[in-house]
């Protein structure tokens, strides 16, 4: 093992390792970057070298992070999302709904993605012609994929915020109801929350 000469990293190396780190494949990371197959073997072979570890492993199930990778893949998200907003900043501009470029990944809970993403989309569809939104289902890792720049925002139940790092905004309430057949004995005798948890329920469950 040697000592990492952190005075040496490369800002596009690390943008090459955070779509590699997504993509776990050459061939789909050089077509996100618009290099060539051979240009992001090499990168990766010096993000090999800086890191003294493979970052990736060729296995039967394809490539696999390596435990290294896995530790840096926050961390490469973070810096690069600083650095674009160093970069906004430096240039002095405003943001420009018809101008921008490139994608915005959401997660979003079904139940709320009926109402939220009709009017959503038409609205982007006319004032952000150029932007490709990828759309996920929320699941309980969402939290997570957001701290680690999986996904870049996500509509979902309220979540403690994991240290710090998310900033969350109310967008709707709602309220819990309880349906059941006509006649069902709890309800004529007014439910209790602890009747109301030991009756059997059909739930839907989009984690």
């Amino acid at each position: 093992m040697h000592k990492l000469d952190n005075n040496r990293i490369d800002l596009n190396l690390l943008r090459v390792l955070h779509v590699l780190i997504e993509e776990r494949n050459v061939s789909r990371a050089a077509a996100r970057l618009h290099l060539s197959q051979s240009a992001t073997s090499h990168a990766l072979a010096r993000l090999r070298s800086h890191f003294d570890d493979p970052l990736l492993s060729r296995t039967p199930r394809g490539m696999q992070l390596t435990s290294r990778a896995e530790a840096l893949a926050p961390s490469v998200a973070r810096i690069l999302q600083e650095v674009a907003v160093l970069a906004d900043i430096g240039a002095q501009r405003s943001f420009s709904p018809a101008d921008a470029r490139g994608r915005v990944r959401m997660a979003v809970m079904p139940t709320v993605a009926i109402a939220l993403l009709p009017p959503l989309m038409s609205r982007l569809a006319s004032s952000a012609p150029h932007l490709r939104i990828e759309l996920s289902h929320w699941t309980v890792a969402s939290p997570a994929d957001l701290v680690a720049g999986r996904i870049d925002l996500a509509v979902g139940p309220r979540v403690t915020e994991r240290e710090g790092r998310l900033r969350i905004e109310p967008l709707l309430t709602d309220t819990w109801v309880c349906v059941v057949r006509r006649g069902h004995p709890a309800i004529e005798r007014g439910l209790t929350q602890a009747e109301y948890e030991s009756w059997p329920h059909v739930r839907l469950d989009s984690a």
